[in-house]
This record gives structure tokens, C-alpha cells and sequence, in this order.
């Protein structure tokens, strides 16, 4: 999304796609520095924060207990990709190199729809894939956001979940960030919706899908530095 607002847009299969965004959302305040930088950010608010969790199938049968059990070689794993998926490169990875999973379950490869491990699976372009994955019965876990798992059980889908504690599921670093891009069209309007992420109908919108809440002080608007 980076790369995409930076160059007014981007290209898939070989099909190019223009964007003019008025606002801008990122998961980590290194890419929100860059596009000030790059005169394509001026406010900002960090309007939201989510966990990682894992997603297994219902009734979880093949008793999954946490991250560590996605080096079992019984354990078919898709995970979202380290190429393009910022869940990935900012939050999971970190989680797996912690643990001492990374090197094992991708082989050393930097890559998307790929494998690493040879029962390991990355994403071709959104971990949405993993719940699908599941269904088709191809998968038995994958990372995911939990409101993805939430995501997935209003589609119906016969998923579960297993919760990890703080260190693995980034519950306190995980942030979503919102801002204003200037001069666009629409300045003023997105000025006002970064006021709304941060007000009581706002935040309840988010929490009613999964995201857990933002701080008083989270909410506040400023310029990015």
C-alpha cells in the first residue's frame, strides 16, 4: 500500500490500477514517516489496535496450543506472506524469529504464493486465504488477525481459534494508523473522518468487528514528526 500511494498506484497481472487516496492507513509509523517525507502525509491517528491469533478448524482437531506447535511436521501451515502482507513483516515474523520458528518454517525464503518449509504455505496475496484454506481442508493453522477470525465465523465459516498470550499475540504493539494525505481533492473531508475514528460512534464501529479500542490520548490528532 506503500509503494502504491507513493506511486499513484499499482500493477496486478500485468493490468495497472490508479489510485488518488485522501486518506492514508498503515500498521506501522515507519511507513506513515515516509510518506511525510515523500509530502503525501501531513495528521495522523492511531484510531485502533488488533492481536494475532490462530486459526485452526472447528473444534480444533488437531489440538493446536500455540505458535510453537506450527513446527510440527503433521501440520499443514499457511501463513501470511513477508513479501506484500504487513501482518507478516511487522508483527508475525518478529513473533516467529522469537520463538525460533522462522528459519525452520521458511526455509530461509522471502516470498509469496511459495512454499518455505515444505508443509509450510505463504500467502499469494491476503491471509484471507487461510480461512479458505481451512474450509477446502488443506490447512490445518494459519496466522491471522483476530479480526479475521471474527471475519470468518460471520461468513459462516467452521473455524476456530486459539488465543496466544501478549508476546506472541503483539496485543500491545499492534496499531492502526489513519491520516490525511494534503492537497487532495477531498482535504477536508478527511480531516473530519480522522476526527470520527477517534469518537465514541467510531471506535464502536471497529470494536464491533473485533478491533480493540484505542487510548483517549491514542485518539488525539497530530502531525507526524
Amino acid at each position: 500500500m506503500l509503494d502504491a500511494i507513493m506511486k499513484g498506484g499499482w500493477t496486478y497481472k500485468d493490468k495497472d490500477y490508479a489510485i488518488s487516496p485522501d486518506v492514508f492507513g498503515m500498521v506501522d509509523m515507519g511507513s506513515v514517516k515516509k510518506l511525510k517525507d515523500a509530502g503525501k502525509g501531513q495528521d495522523y491517528v492511531t484510531y485502533m489496535h488488533n492481536q494475532l491469533v490462530l486459526m485452526v478448524a472447528e473444534g480444533n482437531p488437531k489440538h493446536i496450543k500455540g505458535i510453537t506447535d506450527l513446527g510440527r511436521p503433521d501440520l499443514q501451515v499457511m501463513l501470511p506472506n513477508p513479501v506484500t502482507e504487513g501482518i507478516m513483516k511487522f508483527y508475525a515474523k518478529k513473533v516467529l524469529e522469537n520463538n525460533s520458528l522462522w528459519e525452520k518454517l521458511s526455509a530461509g525464503k522471502e516470498c509469496q504464493a511459495c512454499n518455505g518449509a515444505p508443509n509450510v504455505y505463504f500467502s499469494s496475496v491476503h491471509h484471507r486465504e487461510i480461512p479458505a484454506g481451512i474450509k477446502a481442508g488443506k490447512v490445518d493453522v494459519g496466522i491471522v488477525w483476530a479480526t479475521e477470525y471474527k471475519n470468518a465465523l460471520k461468513e459462516g465459516l467452521k473455524v476456530g481459534v486459539v488465543t496466544m498470550p501478549e508476546k506472541d499475540s503483539m496485543k500491545n504493539e499492534v496499531n492502526y494508523i489513519a491520516g490525511n494525505i494534503p492537497g487532495t481533492p477531498h482535504e477536508k473531508a478527511a480531516k473530519a473522518y480522522l476526527k470520527f475514528l477517534g469518537s465514541k460512534a467510531g471506535q464502536a464501529a471497529y470494536a464491533s468487528h473485533g478491533f480493540i479500542e484505542a487510548s483517549r490520548d491514542e485518539l488525539k490528532v497530530r502531525q507526524v514528526q
